[in-house]
């Protein structure tokens, strides 16, 4: 009788430790969907969190790497998964959210100007997360290829962060630099000076 209460209380606690970590997740209806990153995702990682706006909807599943047999163009299609509770569509009298989807939901919020952003969770072990917040001047831009074998999920597009963004621009003026002829505009300057010096001498 002992061992028993000893080994139905460890199950209590279990349970009770699963739906605390869980936060009430466990038995909500999720759904699923992909995102292409254009670049690496180093520091994502499986259970990352999904952020709509600050607020935690959800986590990423699985990180996949594919290779394009014709192209040999890498893709690297993100999965995750959110609770499709937390998209629902209230104060409204328009008949067709009645029966909506999540799917149906984020297509709508994708078309207003919803994306997908990597964004740094922490800046001392580099962990990210996915950020979805509304960039209505940020192009919508479709990535998963036919062949995918995430085809059947619904994507949702993703934008560089800005961090990604400055370091793209930095790159660009790192490869202007190196196309400018140093050595040329060096020989310019000391024919210049020699010139100048051949003028003090008359």
């Amino acid at each position: 009788a002992t061992i028993g209460g000893f080994v139905l209380v460890a199950v209590a606690l279990l349970v009770a430790g699963v739906l605390l970590f869980s936060r009430g997740s466990l038995f909500a209806d999720t759904s699923r969907h992909v995102v292409f990153f254009d670049g690496s995702v180093r520091g994502l990682s499986i259970g990352s969190p999904v952020l709509f706006q600050g607020v935690r909807v959800g986590q990423v599943v699985n990180i996949s790497l594919e290779i394009d047999g014709t192209s040999l163009d890498i893709d690297l299609p993100v999965v995750i998964e959110m609770e499709d509770t937390r998209f629902g569509v209230i104060g409204t009298i328009d008949r067709r959210w009645h029966d909506a989807t999540a799917e149906d939901v984020l297509d709508a919020l994708v078309e207003k100007g919803l994306r997908a952003q990597l964004q740094i969770q922490s800046l001392v072990t580099g962990q990210l997360g996915i950020q979805l917040d509304f960039l209505p001047d940020r192009p919508k831009v479709y990535r998963m290829p036919e062949t995918s074998q995430f085809r059947d999920l619904h994507e949702i597009p993703a934008v560089p962060s800005d961090m990604e963004r400055v370091a793209r621009r930095a790159q660009e003026y790192i490869e202007e630099l190196q196309d400018f002829p140093v050595a040329e505009l060096a020989r310019q300057i000391m024919d210049t000076l020699a010139a100048v010096e051949g003028l003090g001498e008359c």
